[in-house]
């Protein structure tokens, strides 16, 4: 009987993997902690001040990934060309995917400041005046963060590709302290005297959680941007004489148009599902934004492996060295779902005092204690079959299977089932965490399936070659 990719891979694999997922696994946790931060210190102002943030960010989620998509791309094609040792090919595509990210990343600013608050009343219908009046201003200030976290997130991602996770780990550490200091200053403001010194700073409410994202992606932005300028140990981008390379865009939106569809089809599914649990009434909105929040914290271990995957695959496959790129991603699946079972044992063990740390309403615990039982239950089992091995595929340019199977999976069970489930079964957001936990295995058992098979070879070796005609004569 042969023993499964967690036993079997050698050691030097393991360090390899463990070398790259460690600062990941810090990266995402900080990340997870920007805006769980700000939901809990707002949550502080009332029921109604967590509601808008949650609205609000469902929105963002979505229109950030025509930008994030790009970032995706720029990985994995920096990956390959590190694996094959094409230095100067993965600098091209590094400044190609800054540049196109963050044009992207201006146009959504522009079109959303006009059509951002229309859009959520459209989502969301008629609320009460003082959510209402929280959603723009939470709205306006997050929006202008975009081009900083196209940035950091496309910078980070091509340094992810060279296998430099520390310079990425480091500067979101950064991001997530200051995140979370300047979320506590501006939401409630502050007024002492310190040595004489007069300190104001007024209470700006909801707007004082989206100003401390704004600045915090601003640094971020600004510290990224000179380690790529500057230089660090493979990747160098300089825009001195740059022109648009069709090639290069060509090979980025191959990787980024699939992932952008599935992406955002993806999280359409997730906002109508959200839109079933708003006609389920207030209490199970308010739970399913604090279950929502409280399940970005348990499932960081998970995050932080699909997020390394994609490099640790890519670097394999750059090398055409398919079965290890195979070996590595089934080794990583296996240590995710380990991560999330100690996760979310400890959620379940916690999961009173975790709700009553968002809200005082029994009602709204007492579902949201339900919802993360319902998670704690599932995921080890089947979230990282249904997250981690997609992405790896992704880091083998296998794309186009990942984005079929994952609408077919959120349409099909997270939407018609949430529905039947939470609607006419009238569950309530329980019904819809027992839908998407369906989905969640229906698709991991399909990308398992994948993996095992050689299918995706083909789909790698069709990129290789896009790649290599777009390599720069050095």
């Amino acid at each position: 009987m042969r023993l499964p990719a967690l036993f079997r891979v050698p050691a030097a694999t393991r360090k390899d993997v463990f070398k790259l997922v460690g600062p990941v696994m810090l990266e995402q946790l900080l990340i997870s902690s920007m805006g769980v931060v700000g939901m809990v210190l707002a949550s502080r102002l009332g029921k109604d001040a967590v509601t808008p943030i949650g609205m609000v960010d469902a929105l963002h989620f979505l229109f950030m990934l025509f930008f994030t998509s790009v970032a995706s791309g720029a990985t994995v094609i920096v990956a390959q060309h590190y694996g094959r040792g094409e230095v100067a090919s993965a600098n091209e595509v590094a400044r190609q995917a800054m540049a196109t990210s963050v044009a992207i990343a201006v146009a959504l600013v522009g079109i959303l400041f006009f059509t951002g608050v229309p859009l959520v009343d459209l989502l969301y219908g008629k609320q009460s005046a003082e959510i209402a009046a929280g959603i723009p201003q939470y709205l306006i200030p997050s929006l202008f963060s975009y081009p900083a976290l196209a940035i950091v997130t496309t910078g980070c991602g091509v340094l992810r590709g060279s296998g430099d996770t520390r310079t990425p780990m480091s500067i979101t550490t950064l991001m997530g302290l200051l995140n979370m200091a300047l979320s506590a200053l501006l939401i409630y403001g502050v007024d002492f005297n310190l040595f004489g010194l007069h300190i104001y700073i007024p209470r700006f409410g909801v707007m004082g959680a989206a100003l401390a994202i704004l600045i915090a992606r601003i640094v971020g932005a600004v510290l990224i941007s000179y380690v790529l300028l500057k230089g660090q140990r493979v990747i160098r981008v300089s825009f001195k004489a740059f022109r648009v390379r069709m090639d290069v865009q060509r090979a980025l939106f191959a990787i980024g148009i699939p992932v952008t569809a599935e992406s955002v089809l993806f999280q359409v599914g997730k906002l109508i599902t959200s839109i079933i649990i708003v006609s389920c009434g207030t209490t199970h909105v308010n739970a399913n934004i604090i279950a929502g929040s409280v399940f970005s914290l348990i499932c960081i271990p998970g995050n932080a492996f699909a997020v390394a995957v994609m490099p640790i695959v890519g670097q394999s496959v750059g090398k055409c060295d398919y079965p290890d790129a195979r070996e590595r991603l089934l080794f990583v699946n296996w240590m995710s779902s380990l991560g999330l079972l100690l996760t979310n044992a400890l959620m379940a063990a916690l999961a009173w005092p975790l709700a009553y740390l968002y809200t005082t309403d029994a009602e709204v615990a007492a579902i949201t204690v339900q919802m993360l039982y319902v998670v704690a239950v599932f995921m080890p089992i089947s979230w990282s079959a249904s997250f981690v091995l997609p992405a790896g595929l992704r880091g083998a340019g296998d794309t186009n299977y990942s984005m079929v199977t994952s609408i077919i999976g959120m349409w099909l069970f997270r939407v018609l089932l949430g529905y039947i489930l939470g609607i006419l079964c009238q569950m309530g957001a329980v019904g819809i965490y027992l839908a998407m936990c369906t989905d969640w295995l229906v698709r991991g058992t399909l990308y398992y399936i994948r993996v095992r098979g050689s299918r995706w070879y083909g789909k790698s070796a069709k990129l290789a070659i896009r790649l290599s005609e777009s390599e720069p004569a050095e």
